[in-house]
């Protein structure tokens, strides 16, 4: 059985962490949760748990570095990077790890309720809504997400520059309440520089194209 690490950004605002983790620490497809809690002082709110790597950072590594940190640290070559307000079912690691590239979500999966028969298709276009709210690929297809891109168009990145394949998964059911935690309006002058930052980096990678 090929295990992953889950890599799991937090700041704590989702009651939906909790479930997520324990339904993570029961599944055998599931060797480590890598948890960076980017709030640091609320580490009370967790006890040791099992497979539970605590990672906390001097300050607030928002999402993409905190990504490019959780897959340097696991040490399996299967990894799943999740945000902190998601909930699903584990065993959907059984059918995806033969996948080679990148996969996110479908936009249906956080509207309808699927009891089985998932399927995986590639990714052609423009990327759908929360495709990278749950991911699953492998380290070698990971490419490190520019540290100045704090919250937004990390996604982006993911599907416009890094060059290795992309996948949409189809007919699973993801639970959340989506952007938990970015969407209080104490980001949004980080969310405006996002902007700018990916401008420049979309330019760049044109001109060198050119």
């Amino acid at each position: 059985m090929k295990k992953y690490s889950v890599i799991i950004p937090t700041l704590w605002q989702s009651l939906r962490l909790y479930k997520l983790l324990f339904d993570l620490i029961g599944s055998d497809f599931v060797d480590e949760i890598i948890l960076i809690d980017n709030a640091a002082k609320f580490s009370k709110n967790l006890p040791p748990l099992d497979k539970v790597k605590l990672v906390q950072p001097k300050q607030n590594l928002y999402i993409a570095t905190s990504w490019n940190f959780g897959v340097e640290l696991a040490r399996n070559e299967h990894i799943a990077i999740c945000n902190d307000d998601v909930n699903f079912n584990p065993n959907i690691f059984g059918i995806t790890t033969e996948i080679e590239g990148i996969m996110g979500q479908a936009s249906d999966n956080y509207h309808k309720e699927y009891e089985e028969n998932p399927y995986v298709t590639p990714l052609v276009g423009t990327r759908p809504w929360g495709w990278a709210s749950f991911l699953i690929t492998k380290k070698k297809y990971w490419w490190p997400i520019p540290d100045q891109l704090r919250i937004w168009y990390n996604d982006d990145f993911i599907v416009q520059i890094n060059p290795n394949p992309k996948f949409v998964l189809h007919n699973f059911t993801v639970q959340t309440e989506m952007s938990t935690t970015i969407g209080e309006g104490k980001f949004e002058d980080v969310k405006l520089q996002d902007r700018i930052e990916w401008e420049k980096i979309k330019n760049k990678q044109y001109e060198t194209k050119l």
